[in-house]
């Protein structure tokens, strides 16, 4: 066997995934990381046809790019948001994404000084 795969049937234990591309960013005010979210099965299965809106929060030095909050019904269960640093201004970035059905998931993502 090469591969083996488990999809659910049952949406019941679906949840809101949330991904970072990287783990830290610098802090010069122009680099920015991409946040990736989608609906998954229990198994961690993308599930394409999820709806309800997904919002997201942001606490620490950085900007939030992107639709807030994001129709997933219009992108077929997937979103995603960027985040830019703030010029000077290191420390650790949380962002919180909340699905009325799907929960919340949670990423941080660290600012370092400007190199």
């Amino acid at each position: 066997m090469v591969v083996s795969r488990s999809l659910a049937s049952d949406p019941s234990g679906d949840v809101l995934a949330l991904a970072a591309d990287d783990a830290e960013i610098d802090g010069d005010g122009v680099d920015a990381i991409r946040l990736a979210f989608r609906a998954v099965d229990r198994y961690g299965a993308p599930r394409p046809y999820a709806t309800g809106q997904v919002t997201l929060n942001m606490e620490g030095p950085a900007v939030l790019i992107g639709d807030n909050p994001l129709d997933f019904a219009a992108t077929g269960g997937v979103g995603a948001a960027w985040i830019r640093s703030r010029a000077g201004s290191p420390g650790t970035v949380t962002i919180r994404a909340n699905h009325p059905s799907l929960g919340s998931a949670v990423a941080n993502v660290r600012v370092r000084e400007a190199r």
